[in-house]
């Protein structure tokens, strides 16, 4: 199939929006984001970011207003978020959190805004995308039928749809960010890892051993999540900690000196790019704690674990959230049996 769409600005490009939205009406903007390939995304980030053409208001505030977004959502962009990707990003990402979000929507406004040069610029790729899913939209029962990505990104609450049916979760714990073409595996368990610097070598063993199980383990490492990190950390953890099955602290000197707020002075927690995980150590371990006396002193989802390079003299006393037993890195396997027994029950 030709993809190449050859087009001067003496054509009609009002036919060959036409022809794309015929084409993309079906296809929910997530695969912006879920598509392998971020060239789209990119360009159409790009080109709607620089329009200079003189409006009342910038152009992407008026392209966030016909896809649909509040005031208050482009008001949040604008005072908090555009500095991080850049506010065609953002307004993208709160737009594909609608369940009848397609990329023909956002073809659409483009025409009706008159940016045809953006038009040009992303049809090459958006014939590409339907290409790779053309399988998938001729296997679809009805033509009325949206297909969606099995997941798109992490989306901060405030842009969140309160209809929206999509999954954020699986692609926050997954392995990896998998193609649209890729089936999603399912997780016998999920995850979280909490740790300081001296627990990353650890924890990345660790991760090792759960992601290679069968039944699978997801694991959620902080430092794979850094752009959710960097733009809403604490409201980023906290709901990661509602959707993990368990929480496993690496058990070692520096996650307790960094829990008890007994960190060296001086030493640099910024050295690797594990940062994330040491820094949000003790905010992990503040709510796991309040979680444990809101279930009146049960623990019910956190099991340490000692690395084979620490010792139990090593460490201080048990603190009784975390449990009476800290397990043994030597003992991984069993505590693997132990995850996935008690998930069954």
């Amino acid at each position: 199939m030709e993809k190449k769409i050859n087009v001067d600005y003496g054509t009609d490009m009002d036919l060959k929006a036409i022809e794309l939205r015929m084409r993309t009406d079906r296809i929910h903007s997530g695969f912006l984001f879920a598509w392998e390939d971020s060239r789209l995304l990119q360009i159409l980030c790009l080109f709607v970011e620089s329009d200079v053409v003189q409006r009342d208001r910038p152009t992407w505030q008026k392209f966030a207003e016909q896809l649909g977004l509040t005031r208050q959502k482009i008001l949040c962009i604008e005072n908090e978020y555009k500095y991080s990707h850049g506010s065609v990003w953002w307004v993208l990402l709160a737009f594909s959190n609608e369940d009848d979000a397609t990329i023909g929507r956002i073809i659409l406004i483009l025409q009706q805004l008159k940016m045809f040069h953006v038009i040009l610029e992303i049809s090459n790729d958006v014939l590409e995308l339907v290409d790779c899913l053309s399988d998938h939209l001729n296997s679809q029962g009805t033509k009325s039928t949206i297909l969606r990505p099995p997941n798109i990104p992490w989306t901060p609450l405030i842009f969140r749809s309160l209809n929206s049916r999509i999954e954020r979760v699986p692609q926050i714990i997954d392995i990896t960010v998998r193609g649209s073409s890729m089936p999603s595996i399912p997780s016998a368990v999920k995850i979280m890892l909490t740790f300081a610097d001296d627990g990353m070598e650890a924890a990345l063993r660790l991760t090792e051993i759960f992601r290679s199980n069968e039944p699978r383990i997801a694991v959620l490492l902080l430092r794979e999540q850094q752009m959710h990190v960097f733009n809403a950390a604490k409201e980023f953890i906290d709901d990661c900690l509602k959707r993990v099955d368990y929480i496993i602290p690496i058990a070692t000197k520096g996650y307790y000196d960094v829990i008890n707020n007994t960190y060296p002075e001086g030493r640099d927690q910024l050295v690797s790019s594990f940062a994330s995980d040491q820094t949000y150590a003790q905010y992990v371990y503040k709510c796991f704690a309040e979680e444990y006396v809101r279930n009146r002193c049960r623990n019910m989802r956190v099991r340490a674990i000692i690395p084979s390079e620490t010792t139990e003299n090593d460490l201080p006393a048990h603190l009784t959230c975390m449990g009476p037993t800290r397990f043994k890195e030597a003992e991984i396997r069993e505590f693997v049996t132990m995850l996935l027994r008690v998930r069954r029950i």
